[in-house]
C-alpha cells in the first residue's frame, strides 16, 4: 500500500512539474521588447473557433 501510495505521489509530481514548470532554456521576454514587425503570431485554437473568428496576420494551426 505504501509503495501504491508512493508511485501515486511520484505521478502527480511530475504531472504538476511538466505543466507547471517552464520549459529550460527558453527566456521570458516582456511584450515590450518584441519587435512587431519581425514577430508572427501563431494562432492554435479550435478550429471551429479559428475559423469564425480569424486573426488577422497570424498562422493558423488549428488543434481539436
Amino acid at each position: 500500500m505504501l509503495v501504491l501510495i508512493a508511485a501515486l505521489l511520484a505521478v502527480i509530481s511530475v504531472f504538476i512539474y511538466i505543466r507547471h514548470f517552464p520549459v529550460p532554456g527558453v527566456k521570458c521576454v516582456s511584450l515590450l521588447d518584441i519587435d512587431k514587425e519581425s514577430a508572427k503570431l501563431v494562432d492554435v485554437r479550435d478550429y471551429n473557433q479559428s475559423y469564425k473568428d480569424p486573426i488577422q496576420g497570424s498562422i493558423t494551426i488549428p488543434l481539436a
